[in-house]
């Protein structure tokens, strides 16, 4: 380990470990307001500008 960097290092039971695990993945699909939302705003990376349907590269 390089200067500055800290480890700390735990022994946790297995059945801590189990309890803790998500038992399914949940469920990411988007529904009313927000599903509309996501649909008319670009992505964040880019600004999450409101594009309008049917005006694709117009300002």
């Amino acid at each position: 380990m390089g200067a500055g960097q800290r480890r700390i290092d735990l022994l946790v039971p297995a059945d801590e470990l189990a309890r803790r695990k998500p038992a399914k993945a949940p469920d990411r699909r988007l529904a009313g307001v927000l599903a509309r939302y996501a649909a008319l705003v670009g992505p964040a990376s880019a600004g999450a500008v409101l594009k309008t349907p049917g005006k694709e590269g117009t300002i």
